[in-house]
C-alpha cells in the first residue's frame, strides 16, 4: 500500500495506485490496414477488436487501443492480482477511442399503417421500419422494458409518472448523434418530430425524424446492454483510462447493470473515460 488516510472514526484507509511495470504491450487499432484478431496483437499487425485482447490479458499486460468506433462490448476473461500485477485497458494518448452499444442501421421505411393515427399537421410522414434481428443476437433491447416487473408496481405505488418511463422500452435510435425520444403511444407520434415508437413485437418501429428528415437518412440503433463489463463478477486489479462508453442500452437503476461496470470487482482504476447515452445509469 502505498499510504495510509484516517477514517472519521479513526479506521486507516489504505491508498493505493498502479504499481505495475507492464511486460506485454498489445495493440488494437481498427483503421490498420492490416487489423485482424487472429494477428499477434503488436503495433504492426494490431487486432482488430477490444474484445481479442480482453481474452487474452494476464496480470501484468496491458493493452492499448487506437482512435475508432468499437462496435462491441469488452468482457474482460481476468482479472490483475495486486497493485504491481494489475491488467490494463488504455486509449492511446491523444486518439478518440469509443466503445458503442450501438450498431448502423439504415431503414427500409415506409409509410407508417396498422395503427390509427392523427396525420402531422404540417404533413409530415410517420414511418415505420424493421429491426433487422441479426443487430441483436440474445439481447433486444427494443423487447425489454426499461424496469422488471416488480420496480413497475413500486412506481405506481410512490410515483405513478415514473411508470410510464419504467414501461418504456430499452432501445434507443440515433440520427447524427441525436437522440430520439420515444413516445409511450403510437399515436404522440402525430405531435412531436424526432421520436419513435415500438411495436409490441420489438421489430417494429414508427418514427419521425428532426426536423422529418428523409428517412433513408443513416441512423443508430442500441443492441447490447453494457459497453465495458466482466461476466464473472469480483475481478480486481482492473485499469480502464480514456474511454469514451455510450450507446448503452441497460435498465433503469434497478439492478445496477451500467455502460462502463465493474460486475462487483474490486481494486479498479477508471480514470479520464466518459459515459454517455446510458439508457439506464453510467458507471
Amino acid at each position: 500500500m502505498d499510504a495510509f488516510d484516517t477514517l472519521p472514526d479513526g479506521t486507516p484507509f489504505p491508498f493505493w495506485d498502479d504499481r505495475t511495470a507492464y511486460r506485454q504491450v498489445y495493440h488494437v487499432a481498427q483503421g490498420h490496414p492490416r487489423a485482424a484478431d487472429d494477428n499477434p496483437g503488436t503495433e504492426a499487425a494490431p487486432f482488430a477488436s477490444i474484445g481479442r485482447a480482453a481474452q487474452l490479458l494476464q496480470p501484468g499486460e496491458k493493452v492499448v487501443v487506437h482512435a475508432g468506433v468499437y462496435r462491441e462490448c469488452v468482457r474482460p476473461a481476468r482479472g490483475g492480482t495486486a497493485t504491481d500485477g494489475m491488467i490494463a485497458y488504455e486509449a492511446a494518448p491523444g486518439e478518440p477511442v469509443v466503445v458503442t452499444g450501438a450498431e448502423a442501421w439504415t431503414p427500409a421505411a415506409r409509410p407508417s399503417a396498422g395503427w390509427a393515427m392523427t396525420p402531422p399537421a404540417n404533413g409530415a410522414t410517420v414511418w415505420m421500419a424493421d429491426l433487422p434481428e441479426a443487430l441483436f443476437r440474445a439481447y433486444n433491447p427494443f423487447l425489454v422494458r426499461n424496469a422488471y416487473e416488480y420496480m413497475t408496481h413500486y412506481a405506481q405505488l410512490q410515483d405513478p409518472a415514473w411508470l410510464t418511463r419504467a414501461m418504456m422500452r430499452r432501445g434507443m435510435i440515433f440520427c447524427n448523434g441525436r437522440r430520439l425520444a420515444q413516445v409511450f403511444r403510437a399515436r404522440e407520434l402525430s405531435g412531436r418530430d424526432g421520436a419513435f415508437w415500438v411495436e409490441e413485437s420489438g421489430l417494429r418501429v414508427h418514427f419521425r425524424l428532426p426536423g422529418d428528415a428523409a428517412p433513408e437518412t443513416p441512423l443508430e440503433v442500441s443492441a447490447r446492454e453494457q459497453t465495458f463489463a466482466p461476466s464473472e463478477t469480483g475481478l480486481g486489479y482492473i485499469r480502464v483510462s480514456g474511454f469514451t462508453f455510450t450507446h448503452a442500452a441497460g435498465p433503469l437503476p434497478v439492478p445496477q447493470r451500467g455502460s462502463l461496470s465493474t460486475s462487483r470487482g474490486h481494486h479498479w482504476i477508471i480514470e479520464d473515460c466518459r459515459v454517455e447515452w446510458a439508457n439506464g445509469v453510467g458507471i
